[in-house]
Formats: structure tokens, C-alpha cells, sequence
């Protein structure tokens, strides 16, 4: 039986919603306290907001365009190099929402599971935040760079690339906010960790 491009996704998505429910349900045994996620105001710029969200939402529109031009690759697509790196990057940047979920506490955007009084700081640095400051933003690009390259989204991964740029606008305007709010202790984070993309950037 050939196993088409579709029931590997299928898979990918799947088992990233299961581990990330084991880990809840791990992380729940522990504290026997989960909520609501009380969800922080985002810390940057208006101006880099705007230039994330409009870029963000570009990157989307084009990538809905293309494929409903390319008449539905994910049940016609054939594997190559190309597939076969899109798959790999789904899957790192997946691996960083779990772990990123797991250092804060809070799963899939909506749940938190705290200890009895516990707060979530602004901003985390254990886990993987102990070496890339902004994960979810990293992992969030994997991802649309990685399902690109499945479906052979060519404009889609130009897109992809001036995301990058709205991202790191993005992060280093809250860098900026957070120096101002925190001073020695945060900067003394940032020269530990990279800003997004780890061991580079």
C-alpha cells in the first residue's frame, strides 16, 4: 500500500495532539490544579504588532491561493528531497511548541496547569527558553516553512522568509520593552540564549 502525503500529516498532527494532551494530563498529576490560561498582553510595539499581523496574514492568504491553484497537492503531491524536508521541519517546529508548552505550563493556548498560587512570569527561562527566547515564534515558522515545502508552496516559502523578518521586528521590540522593565536581569538572559533561531540568531 502507498501511503500518500495526507496520512503523514494526518499522523504528524495527530501525534503532536496526543503528546501534548499526556503531557498535560502529566503535568496535572503533579499539581491537581489546571485553568483557563490567563493569557498575557503581548509584550512589543504597536508598530511591530502591525507589521507581524499584516505579514502573518499575507503569508496565509498567498498560501490558500497557491494551493487551491495547484488543485489540492496533499492528495496528488509525490515524494521528494523536498517533501522529505518539509516533513522534517513540521516536526522540529512542532517539537518546539511541546516543549515550549511544557516550560510554560500551558497547553494548546487555552489550559494552564498550575500549582496551588503559582504565576506565570512574564517571561520564562527555564526548559527550552534556558536557550532560545522566543520558541513558539520559532516553531510557528518551522511549521509554515515545513507544510510549504510538503505542498510544494513556492510563493508560500517566499512569504515564509519575510515572516522570519516581521518575527525577529517582532521579538526584538520586546526585547526592547522587557530591557526597560527588567534591566541587568533580563539582559543577563539575553546574553545566555539566542533571540529565535538557536545557535545562530
Amino acid at each position: 500500500m502507498k501511503i500518500a502525503i495526507w496520512m503523514i500529516l494526518t499522523a504528524i498532527f495527530l501525534l503532536f495532539c496526543i503528546v501534548g494532551r499526556l503531557l498535560q494530563t502529566r503535568a496535572l498529576f503533579r499539581t491537581k490544579v489546571m485553568q483557563w490560561a490567563k493569557h498575557q498582553k503581548s509584550v512589543m510595539s504597536p508598530e511591530a504588532s502591525w507589521v507581524y499581523r499584516i505579514t502573518f496574514l499575507l503569508t496565509i492568504v498567498v498560501a490558500v491561493g497557491e494551493y487551491v491553484k495547484l488543485g489540492n497537492p496533499v492528495m496528488s503531491g509525490e515524494f521528494t528531497s523536498t517533501v522529505i524536508i518539509g516533513f522534517a521541519l513540521l516536526a522540529l517546529g512542532l517539537n518546539n511548541w511541546l516543549n515550549a508548552m511544557v516550560a510554560r505550563k500551558q497547553f494548546f493556548w487555552f489550559v494552564q496547569v498550575l500549582a496551588p498560587k503559582e504565576e506565570i512570569p512574564p517571561y520564562s527561562t527555564n526548559g527550552i527558553y534556558a536557550r532560545i527566547r522566543n520558541p513558539r515564534d520559532w516553531g510557528l515558522l518551522l511549521v509554515i516553512a515545513g507544510l510549504a515545502c510538503v505542498l510544494s508552496l513556492k510563493f508560500t516559502l517566499v512569504f515564509t522568509i519575510l515572516l522570519l523578518f516581521a518575527t525577529a521586528y517582532k521579538v526584538s521590540s520586546r526585547d526592547r520593552i522587557l530591557i526597560e522593565k527588567y534591566g541587568r536581569e533580563y539582559i543577563n538572559y539575553m546574553n545566555r540564549t539566542k533571540k529565535l533561531i538557536p545557535w545562530i540568531y
